[in-house]
């Protein structure tokens, strides 16, 4: 949801970000934005490969429990 695209990539390489990152250039209008109700970056949710939700938010031990019974 960041603009332009070049300030999303100078942070990526500086900070060495190591999570799954979604680009577009649609910003707020983008499918994953709406289908998540994704309103703040950064933003967490707990994706599978499948497309499987298990959560927002989760930090800490939820995270932690909410991997291990995905």
């Amino acid at each position: 949801m960041d603009f332009p695209k070049e300030d999303w990539e100078r942070v990526h390489s500086c900070y060495s970000l190591v999570w799954i990152h979604g680009v577009t250039s649609k910003g707020r209008n983008s499918l994953p934005v709406i289908i998540y109700g994704i309103n703040a970056i950064p933003d967490n949710y707990l994706i599978d490969s499948n497309g499987n939700y298990y959560g927002k938010y989760l930090w800490g031990e939820d995270l932690e429990m909410a991997i291990e019974k995905g």
